[in-house]
């Protein structure tokens, strides 16, 4: 849903930021949810090295590259 709200609003718009965030959304779509028979997974496990969430935690530096969003 977010990845066509964002192509929904490109027509029009100067914002590279639009195009891009929308590109990495729909990428991460086909590189980490599409499954091999072409079908899509609904979630992912948080759980890495054994530690829940690890996977999904930034850094201070990674959590302030974007202050907007």
């Amino acid at each position: 849903m977010i990845a066509i709200a964002y192509a929904e609003a490109l027509p029009g718009r100067r914002e590279k930021e639009y195009e891009k965030t929308c590109r990495e959304i729909l990428t991460y779509i086909l590189r980490d949810m599409t499954a091999s028979d072409e079908g899509f997974f609904s979630g992912e496990d948080a759980d890495s090295e054994g530690e829940e969430g690890k996977f999904y935690l930034w850094t201070e530096n990674e959590n302030t590259e974007y202050p907007d969003g």
